[in-house]
């Protein structure tokens, strides 16, 4: 099993927030649009959960390691960037649990038996996205995006993931999930339950043996 975990240096968290603050600057009260703390989702969507955060709240959690190499999601002049995954075949995906303490993405070529990779958001603060979607292209939260959740929280949420995906329409959605923290863990889940399975197998959410 792989897990990446996230860290913040003193610096980063600096920056974080002086970018924050120079993207609120930059546009102004006036121009925020009105975004409901519980605003709804498109059809087949997940719900927004939305939680206060407040500005006070240390940022944590906002660099990914991955095969001994430190790969950050915000740049030293407190810039986004895109998460980077693992090396595999991650086309499908879907949501195997959530609620107010934990958002678990799931990844593989083909989820019918097994998944192989896992996103885990810790106290997400907002969530957009379907609840199954194929081939996610990660990118940078836009300056739009950062602000949204900038001024419906009030604060800077330390995890900040956006991606486009498809889901079955005309077009790609648009998807964009805060957190306070994220771990990536790449491990072989299997979605059907097998006698024979090793100690240490694991196995999804709604997976039991037979009979319980």
């Amino acid at each position: 099993m792989t897990v990446v975990r996230h860290a913040l240096t003193p610096a980063l968290r600096k920056a974080t927030l002086a970018a924050a603050e120079r993207t609120a600057d930059a546009w102004g009260a006036s121009q925020v649009p009105p975004y409901p703390p519980l605003a709804g989702s498109p059809p087949g969507h997940l719900r927004v959960l939305a939680r206060q955060v407040a500005r006070s709240q240390p940022l944590c959690n906002l660099s990914i390691r991955s095969n001994g190499m430190r790969r950050p999601l915000v740049d030293a002049d407190g810039t986004r960037t895109a998460i980077q995954l693992p090396e595999g075949s991650w086309w499908d995906w879907d949501v195997i649990a959530w609620d107010s303490g934990q958002l678990r993405l799931a990844a593989d070529h083909d989820l019918t038996y097994h998944h192989g990779l896992e996103l885990i958001f810790g106290d997400p603060i907002f969530v957009s996205c379907p609840s199954g979607f194929r081939d996610p292209a990660f990118r940078s939260p836009s300056p739009d995006e950062l602000l949204k959740v900038t001024r419906q929280f009030g604060g800077v949420p330390p995890i900040v993931v956006a991606f486009e995906a498809e889901a079955g329409g005309q077009e790609p959605v648009s998807c964009l999930i805060a957190a306070e923290r994220l771990d990536i863990v790449q491990e072989t889940v299997l979605r059907y339950w097998r006698e024979d399975a090793d100690p240490d197998q694991r196995f999804a959410p709604w997976v039991t043996p037979p009979g319980q």
